[in-house]
């Protein structure tokens, strides 16, 4: 610490530099201050004595002083009321305290800084200072407080630091299949890539249904993270029949939930290409007025094919036999056999 010695030099009149300040006296002034006050009292006091030797005896019992002062012992505490615990919820308000059990000798005081800029000052001596944010948004986010106990003779301040997390409800930035937001449609053996993107602090948990059936599935966190963005991902390699459907996504954390627009996914496979017909387990040609034809169709819920063959205008006994029809497409074949009795009972 440094004292204006010109201020009691002897055989001059001891005065005070009065100013117009702007901001609380800092340590240095109220130094000077009080030293001031204590020479101007011992002068008075003591009319016999040289002014040197008053101020000599002065700067020796400051310099004895200075020795006794005490640090701070510990460090300042932020104390914060929010209403869920470690983070604020976006669009409410911080309230903290910045306080100290102990703020060094000679006291010491409280500053509250937001980064680097500072927010509020508190008087010396005084051991808590209040301080808070308005209607926090997840701008806010990672905002350090700091609270410093700045003491009189020393560079080296104590302090402790409060890093505001703002939450917010889970919500779902986009869902897609195979990159797209709308209803997709493939074929069967193809890739299907189902994504799920969604924002929320705490971390949501992440569920891709399909059907009402759950697929692939995240766990809500437990705890607020500085990720903002998660994904969940269903992916197949070779899409099946089974795979057509309606998908969803749903995510949910501490403030909200929310679940996606539906994603149908129609797998196509290829159409029946060839018919083929046989009689009597040969390659046997059908002659005469026999007429053969067959339709197949497809249902889109349960993939089943459905052929109707048609024997039609059956003249003579030459149109008896074991007919076999098969019907083929790129992944294989499948067939059925039918028995044609003229003048008789047809036998399926």
């Amino acid at each position: 610490m440094k004292f204006d010695l010109e201020a009691a030099q002897p055989n001059i009149h001891v005065r005070e530099q009065v100013g117009v300040h702007t901001h609380p006296p800092d340590e240095n002034e109220i130094a000077r201050s009080e030293f001031t006050q204590r020479l101007r009292e011992e002068v008075s006091t003591n009319p016999g004595l040289p002014p040197k030797r008053v101020f000599e005896a002065q700067v020796a019992t400051e310099h004895r002083r200075i020795r006794r002062q005490a640090r701070p012992s510990a460090d300042p505490v932020i104390t914060c009321f929010t209403a869920q615990g470690q983070y604020v919820p976006e669009n409410t308000d911080l309230n903290c305290n910045c306080s100290a059990s102990d703020l060094g000798h000679p006291k010491g005081r409280l500053r509250v800084y937001r980064g680097n800029n500072e927010q509020i000052s508190g008087s010396y001596g005084e051991i808590r200072v209040a301080f808070s944010e308005a209607n926090v948004s997840r701008d806010d986010d990672g905002t350090v407080f700091r609270c410093v106990v700045e003491w009189a003779t020393t560079d080296s301040p104590r302090e402790t630091s409060f890093t505001l997390h703002v939450a917010y409800a889970a919500e779902i930035k986009q869902f897609t299949a195979n990159k797209q937001h709308q209803n997709l449609t493939i074929n069967e053996n193809s890739s299907i890539t189902l994504t799920c993107t969604a924002l929320g602090r705490p971390t949501p948990g992440m569920i891709i249904s399909k059907d009402g059936n759950s697929l692939q599935q995240v766990p809500k966190g437990d705890h607020v993270t500085e990720i903002q963005t998660s994904n969940l991902t269903y992916r197949r390699s070779q899409a099946t029949c089974d795979l057509t459907g309606d998908y969803v996504c749903e995510v949910d954390n501490d403030l909200g939930r929310q679940s996606s627009n539906h994603l149908t996914v129609l797998v196509n496979f290829p159409d029946v290409r060839s018919f083929t017909f046989r009689v009597n387990d040969s390659d046997t040609n059908i002659t005469g007025n026999i007429k053969l034809s067959a339709t197949c169709f497809t249902t889109d819920t349960d993939y089943d094919v459905t052929c109707s063959v048609i024997v039609s205008d059956v003249a003579s006994k030459e149109a008896e036999g074991l007919y076999t029809f098969s019907a083929a497409n790129a992944f294989g074949q499948e067939h059925f056999q039918f028995k044609v009795i003229v003048n008789g009972v047809d036998t399926f």
